[in-house]
This record gives structure tokens, sequence and C-alpha cells, in this order.
């Protein structure tokens, strides 16, 4: 008879890790922040740990391989929930047949950046970087953690391995950093002792400016303004400069030179006051790249009034050192725009020299067609008139001249008047509602009998769809353009804990009478991104009302951005149709607009009172002769998966 064959022994499969530094044969035991450990791992069942849920349901999903700060119970075997586990970096050991496998191809693109391999022979290696998580867990203990991932309870598997660990040193300061040569200049030519009274051209040449080429970029902004008037590191204005000048890519050289000339207006600038020449990025990048900031030396203006070889302010006796010399003809003109003009309305205070000392009956003047805008005016012992008057409501737009005219001596300033400036007034919002569900298959799965999970809510009403209701901010009828904010947040969970989405401070804003964006934060997990465009709302197809006492919208198609589609970690696709919105602004008193209600901005340009900065959380739209929209930069958590979200 053949003999009987010998049964395979069943594998025994006792899991266990083991740490050891980047070299991979040093063990680890206290480790400083940015470190690399080598973590290994044996007799991990690799036909164990079957998925509950995507993106490895029903086939072995392997383990999650953690370093990070966890709660002294932190083990799902234990019913900790995930806020237990704070992690700093992460991968996943699953096994070639399972990521291979149809119910994973899916989702490999999301999981090959974390995989590591799972052998048949239940082993793996993986490389964590040490990285403190941004919120720690309370009582954590860092250390790398194993544990089943994809949803199964697994004790077995569930191990860790305690580590020392220690924040990265903080480097001591450099105490005499060394100028980097490449690093933005300005000079200015000519830019001492020059003369007030008179229209000054001086040329501004900057070398290190290679970076304003960038595609990304649209040049730089040269400007003239007061010594301090922009503070070093801050978002610049975009009025009060003596004189302003783009400069497009194509006047900037290739290694990042150029030479430009700027003409100060006479009048504009101050004798004894110190003034610079600044660079920055134009357009959108001003508000937000600082590494094109240039300023130059300080440029002077002589003292109007004072003799060759004198003291600058020392008055003395007619024909001495230091006396003031009468002037003729000329006055001096504050509160100009950057484009050199005024608006109707606008306040400008005029200097004028040369009249007797204490003069009294001292008329002002706008011409062409005479208007007296002020009489009685009295010098001051050094015979100067110092007067801050109204350029009236009204003036044509064109070349005028403001006068003052004493007994026996006259002074006169030009003044350009242009067109008034359209100013943006918008509505308060107080008490508005914003109806939203997320969406209604997403709300099935996570309270069906898969996730057998749970909603709940904070602020909002409703079991889905969802009211967050007493939203605030700003509402442009002439142009449909405003916001509403609202707190209030909704929580999913499913999977025990595993599936953990929370949706908050939902924002709507209107773009245009068809087309707006729901804005908000989702926390996925132990993973936050806040303030993302959620939806993309369809306002055209929506059914909208208005009158005098609200705007409201209903019935809103909405579809998925590309940013909220990273945020559910790729379950829905961006153009994905989510559930409906519905909003209703009731609108107040007018008010200044906000960046959120005054984005017409074309209307709005120029140097009058335009936009308001309050109010506003995704930029700041200001006026003035170069227009430049100050664009804040939102810096966006990378996602670590720990967790997934089901379809």
């Amino acid at each position: 008879p053949e003999p009987t064959p010998t049964p395979e022994p069943t594998p025994v499969y006792t899991p266990a890790v083991t740490v050891f530094e980047a070299d991979g044969t040093t063990p680890a035991g206290a480790v400083v922040e940015g470190d690399e450990i080598v973590v290994r791992g044996s007799g991990f069942d690799p036909a164990s740990n079957v998925g509950t849920r995507p993106p490895a349901p029903g086939v072995p999903a392997g383990v999650y391989v953690v370093f990070g700060s966890f709660s002294p119970t932190w083990q799902p075997s234990q019913g900790a929930a995930s806020a237990a586990r704070k992690v700093g970096d992460q991968r996943w050991a699953m096994t070639d047949a399972s990521f291979t496998s149809s119910a994973v191809a899916p989702y490999q693109s999301s999981i090959a950046p974390a995989r590591v391999v799972l052998g048949t022979d239940g082993a793996f290696t993986a490389r964590l970087t040490v990285t403190s998580p941004a919120v720690l867990a309370a009582d954590g203990v860092y250390g790398v953690y194993v544990y089943p991932a994809g949803g199964p309870v697994n004790a077995a598997q569930e191990l860790s391995a305690p580590l020392t660990y220690q924040a990265a040193p903080t480097p001591d300061p450099d105490p005499t950093p060394t100028p980097d040569p490449t690093a933005p200049t300005l000079t200015v030519a000519p830019a001492t002792n020059l003369d007030p009274a008179v229209a000054n051209t001086v040329t501004v040449s900057g070398t290190g400016f290679a970076e304003a080429l960038a595609p990304s970029h649209q040049g730089l902004y040269v400007n003239v303004g007061p010594v301090g008037f922009w503070p070093a590191g801050s978002a610049p204005a975009a009025s009060g400069w003596l004189v302003s000048a783009y400069l497009p890519k194509a006047s900037i050289a290739a290694d990042g030179s150029f030479s430009t000339s700027l003409t100060i207006p006479a009048g504009a600038a101050t004798a004894g006051t110190g003034y610079e020449a600044t660079a920055f990025c134009a357009h959108a990048c001003s508000g937000s790249v600082r590494a094109l900031d240039a300023r130059s030396a300080p440029i002077t203006f002589a003292t109007v009034g004072t003799e060759p070889g004198g003291t600058p302010g020392v008055p003395g006796a007619p024909g001495t050192p230091g006396s003031p010399v009468p002037t003729t003809g000329a006055a001096e003109l504050d509160g100009i725009l950057a484009s050199g003009s005024v608006v109707p309305g606008q306040q400008v205070t005029i200097v004028g020299r040369g009249f007797a000392p204490n003069e009294q009956d001292i008329v002002l003047e706008l011409h062409s067609d005479p208007v007296t805008l002020a009489t009685g005016l009295t010098a001051d012992a050094l015979g100067v008139v110092r007067y801050t008057v109204t350029i009236p409501a009204g003036t044509p737009a064109g070349r005028h001249t403001l006068f003052l005219i004493g007994a026996t001596h006259t002074v006169s300033v030009p003044v350009l008047v242009a067109e008034p400036v359209p100013v943006c007034v918008a509505r308060t919002v107080s008490g508005a509602s914003l109806t939203w569900g997320v969406k209604e298959a997403f709300r099935s799965y996570v309270t069906g009998s898969i996730a057998n999970g749970s909603i709940s809510s904070s602020g909002v009403t409703g079991t889905g769809p969802f009211t967050w209701s007493g939203g605030t901010g700003t509402y442009n009828t002439e142009d449909t353009v405003g916001r509403a904010s609202f707190s209030g947040s909704v929580t999913f969970s499913g999977h025990g804990g595993v599936l953990d989405v929370q949706v908050s401070n939902l924002r709507v804003q209107v773009s245009s009478a068809s087309s707006g964006t729901l804005v908000g934060d989702i926390r996925t997990g132990d993973t936050t991104r806040a303030g993302i465009a959620i939806a993309s709302l369809n306002l055209a197809a929506g059914a909208s009302d208005a009158s005098s006492g609200r705007v409201s919208w209903s019935g809103v198609p909405a579809t998925l951005t590309a940013t909220a589609a990273a945020a559910f970690e790729g379950f829905y696709a961006a153009g994905e149709a989510m559930d409906p919105v519905s909003f209703v602004l009731p609108l107040g008193a007018t008010t200044d607009c906000t960046a959120a209600s005054g984005a017409n901005i074309a209307k709005y340009q120029g140097g009058a009172p335009g936009l308001a900065t309050t109010g506003a959380d995704v930029g700041t739209l200001v006026g003035g002769a170069s227009l430049m929209l100050l664009l804040g930069a939102a810096l966006v958590a990378r996602s670590r998966r720990k967790a997934a979200v089901p379809a």
C-alpha cells in the first residue's frame, strides 16, 4: 500500500516587533524628532485581520505600523476610541495578495505611498520618521505601535514598543549672519537733498529679483514712500505712496536686475521727512510673497526756508544763517494719492510760505472757476500757513489750482482732481440659516448595518438634512456678492470609531447671481482641513428670491471640490454630486464691504475708501492706483491615512 502522506504542520504565529535606529542593527531607545527608525515585525498571521470596511473589504488587511503618542489604554480590543491614538508617522503592512486583489484595487493609489510588504511568513520591515503629533493623547506615551488595519479587532496583534522621545533642539541664532549676496537690493539716484517744491525724477535700480520672473508671479511694484510707512514683513498698502509703478516681467532682466525712473510730484514730499524706495511682488502675490521685498537707503529732501550753511528749523534775523528765507509762488500739498490725484470729498493739507509773520485774513481758493474754500486764515510766526481742506463734492475732474492769497503775497499749487471712485456698500447679515445634508448616501452608510455608526451634531438642528442657524456676514445687493458664516458641527462615526468625520464652521459664499461656494472645516480622524472649499454651488440652477429684507436660494446643486475630495480620503471624486444647499440671508443696515462682499473690484479701484478688511477670511481686497489683491496663503495639513472614509 501507498504510504500515508504526513500532513503539513499548522503554522504557529507569535507576533513580535523590534525597533532599531536608522542603521537597522542598533536597538532604538532614545529618539530625537526627525530621526529615522526601522521597525521589524515577525509572527503576524498574514491571513488574519480580514477587513470590515474599505479600503480592504473582505481581504486580510494586515497591520498599521505607527510612531506616535498613545494613551496607556489605546487598544481597539479594549474599546479605546481613536482619540487615544495620536499618529506622528505611519505605514501599512499588507500582503501582495491583498494589495493586488480586486477588492483593494480601487484604493491602491491611496494605500501605496504608506504600504510596506507583509510577507507570507508574517514578517515586515518598515521605516518611520520620528514625528510628534500636532495634538497629543491624554497621558500619551511615545513609541511604536502595531495594531490590525481595516477595522477588525485582534488583541494578539496589538503590540507596542515605548521609546524616549526628545523634540529637535532649537538651533542657536547666528550672532553674525552673513548677508545673502543674492538677496534683492535697491539703489536710488539722486537720493540726497532733493527739492520738495519741484518734481524730482529718480532712477531706481534693483538686483536679485530673479524670483519675480517665476511663472506664478507677474513682476514687481516699485514705489517711493515715507520710511516706516510699510512695516517690515507685512503686506504692503495699495495707496499712500508718493509714487508707484508696475514693472512687468519684460522690464526685468534674466539675472533679476532692472532700472526704472519714477517722478515724485512737486509738493508730494515734506522737507525733513525720510523717504525710501521699495519693491515687492506684484498683483496677487503682493500679500503673501515676502522674498521679493526690498528697501533702499533713505531718500532725503532739503529743508525749505533755510539758507545754505544754516541750521534747519532754527529761526533768526533775516539774512543771517539759519533764518527763514521767504519763498514765493510755491506751496506744498499733503494727502495726494499714489496716482498723483485727489477725488471730490477727500481732505488735503496745503502749506504756503512767504507770508508776513502772523499775517491774518488769508484766503484759500480753488481755480479754474474760483471757489472760495476758506477765509480768515492766519500765518504763524514764520509766515507759514497750514490748512486742511476738503475738495468740494461736484468738483469736475481735471487740472485745478489751489491758491493762498494774502495782502501782498500769493502762493499756489496744482492739483489733479480724478473722477469720484464708487464706494462699495454692503448690508449686514444676521440670523442667517443654511440647510444641507452633506450626502444622503453617506448618512445611510454611516447609520446602516455595515458601519453600525451614528450621526451627532452640536449647534445644528435636524437629523439630515441639517440646519445651521444664526449666521452672520455681509451681502452686496448691487453686485450679488456676499457671505454668511455659521458655527456648529455635524460628526459622523462608525466602525467602532475608526470612521470619524466632522463637518463644521460652514460659510456660504455668493460670488455672483449664478455661482457660489460652500466653505468649511473637515476633520477626518486626526487630520483637520480648515477653511477649505467643500462644494461648488450652481446658484443659477436653484430657486432664488430677493426682497428689501432678505435674499435666499433653495435647492442649489452642489458638487464636491478636489480639495474636499482629498479630505474624504478619495472615496468621493471631485465633481461628485452632494446634497442640495438652501440658505436665507436676512439683510440689515448698510456697512462697508468686506473681501467677501466686494469681490467686484474693478468698480472700486482707485484711492478713495472702498473695501474694509474686517470680517474677511479668504484674503483682503484693497483699492489703490495699482489695485493689489492680497490673498492669504492657506496651509493644508498633510494627510496621514489612519482611518478611511467609506463610500
